[in-house]
Protein backbone atom coordinates (compact mmCIF):
# COMPACT_ATOMS: atom_id res chain seq x y z
CA UNK A 1 0.00 0.00 0.00
CA UNK A 2 1.26 3.40 -0.99
CA UNK A 3 1.78 5.59 2.41
CA UNK A 4 0.30 9.10 2.07
CA UNK A 5 2.58 11.82 2.32
CA UNK A 6 0.51 13.65 4.76
CA UNK A 7 2.53 12.70 8.21
CA UNK A 8 0.00 10.91 10.66
CA UNK A 9 -0.29 13.08 13.93
CA UNK A 10 1.18 10.50 16.53
CA UNK A 11 3.93 10.95 14.57
CA UNK A 12 4.00 14.68 14.14
CA UNK A 13 3.89 14.81 17.98
CA UNK A 14 6.53 12.45 18.73
CA UNK A 15 8.83 14.55 16.41
CA UNK A 16 7.44 18.23 18.26
CA UNK A 17 8.74 16.15 21.44
CA UNK A 18 12.11 15.55 20.58
CA UNK A 19 12.73 18.62 18.97
CA UNK A 20 11.77 20.80 21.40
CA UNK A 21 8.48 22.22 20.09
CA UNK A 22 10.65 24.60 17.71
CA UNK A 23 13.44 24.62 15.43
CA UNK A 24 16.22 22.32 15.96
CA UNK A 25 19.01 24.99 15.04
CA UNK A 26 17.18 28.47 16.86
CA UNK A 27 14.46 27.17 18.58
CA UNK A 28 11.52 29.54 16.03
CA UNK A 29 8.13 27.92 17.52
CA UNK A 30 6.80 28.04 14.02
CA UNK A 31 8.45 25.40 12.10
CA UNK A 32 7.80 22.46 9.09
CA UNK A 33 8.34 18.99 9.04
CA UNK A 34 11.94 17.96 7.53
CA UNK A 35 12.97 14.67 6.35
CA UNK A 36 16.60 14.24 6.61
CA UNK A 37 16.63 11.30 4.16
CA UNK A 38 13.85 13.07 1.42
CA UNK A 39 10.72 11.63 1.51
CA UNK A 40 11.36 10.79 -2.44
CA UNK A 41 13.91 8.18 -1.57
CA UNK A 42 12.08 6.87 1.72
CA UNK A 43 8.80 7.21 0.88
CA UNK A 44 7.90 7.03 4.33
CA UNK A 45 7.69 8.75 7.69
CA UNK A 46 9.44 8.08 10.96
CA UNK A 47 10.28 9.60 13.78
CA UNK A 48 13.83 9.65 13.21
CA UNK A 49 13.77 10.72 9.82
CA UNK A 50 11.97 14.01 10.84
CA UNK A 51 12.91 16.77 12.41
CA UNK A 52 11.23 20.75 12.99
CA UNK A 53 13.11 23.53 11.52
CA UNK A 54 11.54 27.20 10.53
CA UNK A 55 11.42 28.29 7.07
CA UNK A 56 14.40 30.10 6.84
CA UNK A 57 16.60 27.12 8.15
CA UNK A 58 14.53 24.97 6.03
CA UNK A 59 15.33 26.61 2.96
CA UNK A 60 18.76 27.00 3.43
CA UNK A 61 18.85 23.12 3.55
CA UNK A 62 16.87 22.83 0.56
CA UNK A 63 18.98 25.02 -1.27
CA UNK A 64 22.02 23.62 -0.30
CA UNK A 65 23.36 26.28 2.50
CA UNK A 66 23.18 24.18 5.48
CA UNK A 67 24.53 19.86 5.12
CA UNK A 68 22.41 17.23 6.37
CA UNK A 69 25.80 16.54 8.91
CA UNK A 70 24.94 19.69 10.28
CA UNK A 71 20.90 18.59 10.94
CA UNK A 72 22.07 15.45 12.25
CA UNK A 73 24.61 17.32 14.84
CA UNK A 74 21.77 19.74 16.08
CA UNK A 75 19.42 17.51 16.45
CA UNK A 76 21.74 15.84 18.88
CA UNK A 77 20.85 18.88 21.44
CA UNK A 78 18.03 21.12 19.84
CA UNK A 79 18.05 24.49 20.77
CA UNK A 80 14.88 24.76 22.76
CA UNK A 81 15.51 21.34 25.31
CA UNK A 82 19.18 22.96 25.71
CA UNK A 83 17.32 25.94 26.95
CA UNK A 84 14.37 24.51 28.54
CA UNK A 85 12.03 27.25 26.70
CA UNK A 86 11.93 28.18 23.28
CA UNK A 87 13.09 31.15 21.60
CA UNK A 88 11.08 34.61 22.25
CA UNK A 89 8.19 34.89 19.21
CA UNK A 90 6.96 38.78 18.48
CA UNK A 91 3.47 38.54 18.28
CA UNK A 92 1.95 41.92 15.98
CA UNK A 93 -0.58 43.48 18.28
CA UNK A 94 -1.29 47.35 17.64
CA UNK A 95 -4.15 49.82 17.84
CA UNK A 96 -6.57 51.72 20.01
CA UNK A 97 -8.92 48.68 21.04
CA UNK A 98 -9.00 45.35 22.02
CA UNK A 99 -11.08 42.26 22.01
CA UNK A 100 -10.52 39.03 24.12
CA UNK A 101 -13.00 36.20 23.66
CA UNK A 102 -12.48 33.70 26.89
CA UNK A 103 -14.51 31.00 26.51
CA UNK A 104 -17.96 32.41 26.33
CA UNK A 105 -17.05 35.72 27.81
CA UNK A 106 -16.22 38.61 25.32
CA UNK A 107 -13.59 41.43 26.30
CA UNK A 108 -14.15 44.38 23.92
CA UNK A 109 -12.30 47.67 25.55
CA UNK A 110 -11.81 51.10 23.39
CA UNK A 111 -8.34 52.77 25.42
CA UNK A 112 -9.61 55.76 23.91
CA UNK A 113 -11.79 55.99 27.02
CA UNK A 114 -8.92 56.80 29.75
CA UNK A 115 -8.41 53.10 30.24
CA UNK A 116 -4.99 51.94 29.34
CA UNK A 117 -5.61 47.98 30.69
CA UNK A 118 -7.94 44.88 30.62
CA UNK A 119 -7.15 42.28 32.66
CA UNK A 120 -9.68 39.50 31.72
CA UNK A 121 -8.45 36.95 34.36
CA UNK A 122 -6.58 37.39 37.96
CA UNK A 123 -6.19 34.56 39.91
CA UNK A 124 -4.89 35.58 43.65
CA UNK A 125 -4.02 38.63 42.86
CA UNK A 126 -1.90 37.93 39.62
CA UNK A 127 -3.45 38.84 36.17
CA UNK A 128 -3.16 35.92 33.61
CA UNK A 129 -4.58 37.47 30.68
CA UNK A 130 -4.44 40.76 30.55
CA UNK A 131 -4.12 43.78 27.43
CA UNK A 132 -2.50 46.93 27.92
CA UNK A 133 -2.17 50.24 26.12
CA UNK A 134 0.88 51.79 26.66
CA UNK A 135 2.62 54.34 24.50
CA UNK A 136 0.49 53.82 21.52
CA UNK A 137 1.23 49.82 21.74
CA UNK A 138 -0.98 47.18 22.35
CA UNK A 139 0.32 44.52 24.73
CA UNK A 140 -0.59 41.41 25.52
CA UNK A 141 0.69 39.75 28.27
CA UNK A 142 -0.44 36.13 29.45
CA UNK A 143 0.54 33.80 32.17
CA UNK A 144 -0.08 30.16 32.08
CA UNK A 145 0.76 27.54 34.87
CA UNK A 146 -0.05 23.72 34.73
CA UNK A 147 -1.18 22.07 38.00
CA UNK A 148 2.12 21.76 39.66
CA UNK A 149 2.03 25.43 39.13
CA UNK A 150 4.95 25.56 36.51
CA UNK A 151 5.12 28.56 34.48
CA UNK A 152 4.16 26.84 30.61
CA UNK A 153 3.46 29.78 28.85
CA UNK A 154 4.15 33.39 28.86
CA UNK A 155 3.30 36.05 27.10
CA UNK A 156 5.15 39.68 28.22
CA UNK A 157 4.43 42.69 26.01
CA UNK A 158 3.94 40.83 23.02
CA UNK A 159 6.59 38.12 23.66
CA UNK A 160 5.76 34.65 23.73
CA UNK A 161 8.03 31.90 25.19
CA UNK A 162 6.90 28.83 26.31
CA UNK A 163 8.10 25.83 28.16
CA UNK A 164 9.30 22.51 26.94
CA UNK A 165 7.99 20.38 29.94
CA UNK A 166 4.39 19.89 28.10
CA UNK A 167 3.54 16.96 26.91
CA UNK A 168 2.31 18.45 23.88
CA UNK A 169 2.89 22.12 22.03
CA UNK A 170 1.50 22.80 18.14
CA UNK A 171 1.79 25.71 16.28
CA UNK A 172 -0.55 25.54 13.20
CA UNK A 173 -1.62 28.75 11.33
CA UNK A 174 -2.18 31.29 14.28
CA UNK A 175 -3.31 28.61 16.49
CA UNK A 176 -0.95 27.72 19.93
CA UNK A 177 -2.34 24.60 21.33
CA UNK A 178 -1.03 22.96 24.93
CA UNK A 179 -1.89 19.60 25.79
CA UNK A 180 -0.94 17.96 29.09
CA UNK A 181 -2.17 14.17 27.55
CA UNK A 182 -3.87 12.85 24.62
CA UNK A 183 -7.56 14.74 24.49
CA UNK A 184 -6.31 17.39 27.51
CA UNK A 185 -5.78 20.83 26.18
CA UNK A 186 -4.08 22.69 29.22
CA UNK A 187 -4.97 26.07 26.66
CA UNK A 188 -5.47 26.63 22.89
CA UNK A 189 -5.23 30.30 21.73
CA UNK A 190 -5.50 31.86 18.50
CA UNK A 191 -3.90 35.32 17.86
CA UNK A 192 -5.74 37.44 15.20
CA UNK A 193 -3.77 40.85 14.84
CA UNK A 194 -4.25 43.56 14.88
CA UNK A 195 -6.47 43.44 18.22
CA UNK A 196 -8.06 39.95 19.15
CA UNK A 197 -7.20 36.92 20.81
CA UNK A 198 -9.56 33.86 20.95
CA UNK A 199 -8.86 31.53 24.02
CA UNK A 200 -11.67 28.77 23.18
CA UNK A 201 -10.55 25.46 25.11
CA UNK A 202 -8.38 24.33 28.02
CA UNK A 203 -7.95 27.10 31.79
Amino acid sequence: MKESRIIPLPIKREVRKKCGFGCIICGLPIYEYHHKVEWSIVKKHETENLVLLCSDHHKMVTNGMIHESYIIQAEKNPYNLAKGKSLNLPLFFNGDSCKLFLCFNCFNVDFKNKINFLNALIVDGIPLISFKHENNQLLLNVNLYDESNNCILTILDNELVYSTLSWDIEFVGSVLTIRDKPGKFIIQIEFKPPNTVFIERGL
